[in-house]
C-alpha cells in the first residue's frame, strides 16, 4: 500500500508461547523479529530493549550494504 510499516513485536506472547519463555527471557525472540522485520523494510521498530535492538538494526544494516 505504500506507507511505512511499524514493528512492535518487542517481548510480545507469540515470543514466549514459541520458546516456552517468561516476558523478561524474551530478548532472544525479540532481537531475531527485529532482524527480520530490518531485512523486510520496516521502517520502525517498537522496542523494550533499546540498546540491544540498535546494535542488531546496526549490523543488519552493515550486512545487508555488502
Amino acid at each position: 500500500m505504500g506507507f511505512p510499516v511499524l514493528l512492535g513485536t518487542s517481548r510480545k506472547s507469540v515470543i514466549g508461547r514459541t520458546l516456552n519463555l517468561s516476558v523478561d527471557q524474551r530478548l532472544a525472540g525479540t532481537l531475531v523479529t527485529t532482524v527480520f522485520g530490518v531485512q523486510k523494510g520496516c521502517a520502525f521498530i517498537r522496542v523494550h530493549d533499546v540498546k540491544e535492538n540498535k546494535q542488531a538494526i546496526q549490523m543488519t544494516k552493515a550486512i545487508m550494504r555488502q
